[in-house]
């Protein structure tokens, strides 16, 4: 379960996606209509992430959060793998501002958002909508129409297929194989609550976790939340910066 990895290669992989990042054309609109769409996108969705990306926001997590707050992120991410409901939000989504707590350190598919061409977003809609076809509690949206690049310019096909690439790309460079970047077990292209726990536990314990959310009641899963946030706090007890530096959009 436990990703290895070559760590010598990891400041050339952040390097290498802050350049991808800078590819993709700048957006308007969604801060500017925070008030009014509360950021549903974010409360309704789990954008999937690769395990290079995942590691580069956790770096700045480390760096710039204090305990408490990395705390309470791991309890968002417990609460959401064990929940039963087929739409779960993100985890950095601030519920009283309503903006991202790592949006400069956000992953590709945030920052396509909005901008994905309708064909390609109209596709992954389909494939969900039939993963949880019948599903009590599943609904769906069309892709935000808030949101555009400043320039005016489209984004294409091609020009997703291709950062597509180089994402994949930099993920391999880490020491990851081609054939587990996906979304099926064992793939690193996953949420970042589930990248966050197989980081964090040690492999029985998550185990463990998979077993209670497919057999546990709510009771249960309760108790589990509360014994994992037990034994996990000491190890970030009194850390870094106080969260001054914590990220919101800008």
């Amino acid at each position: 379960m436990k990703r290895k990895i070559k760590d010598s290669e990891l400041p050339k992989a952040f390097d290498k996606l802050s350049s991808l990042y800078q590819k993709i054309p700048d957006t308007k609109g969604c801060v500017e209509n925070i008030n009014e769409c509360r950021s549903w996108c974010c409360q309704c969705q789990n954008p999937n992430l690769v395990y290079c990306e995942f590691l580069r926001t956790w770096n700045h997590i480390l760096k710039t959060w204090d305990g408490e707050q990395i705390i309470g992120l791991i309890k968002k991410a417990l609460h959401n793998y064990l929940s039963d409901l087929p739409i779960k939000g993100c985890i950095f989504r601030n519920k009283e501002t309503y903006l991202c707590d790592i949006h400069k350190y956000r992953p590709l598919n945030c920052f396509l958002y909005g901008i994905t061409p309708k064909e390609e977003f109209d596709e992954r809609l389909e494939k969900i909508k039939e993963i949880y076809k019948g599903q009590i509690g599943a609904f769906f949206r069309e892709q935000c129409t808030l949101v555009e690049t400043v320039n005016g310019k489209k984004v294409t096909r091609q020009d997703t297929d291709r950062w597509w690439k180089e994402l994949k790309e930099i993920e391999t460079s880490i020491g990851i194989d081609k054939k587990h970047i996906v979304d099926q077990f064992g793939g690193t292209y996953l949420t970042f609550h589930d990248h966050l726990l197989i980081y964090l536990l040690p492999e029985y314990l998550f185990n463990n976790l998979v077993s209670v959310r497919q057999y546990g009641n709510v009771a249960e899963k309760h108790k589990v939340i509360e014994t994992f946030i037990r034994v996990l706090s000491p190890a970030f007890e009194g850390s870094k910066n106080g969260g001054k530096e914590k990220d919101t959009n800008s």
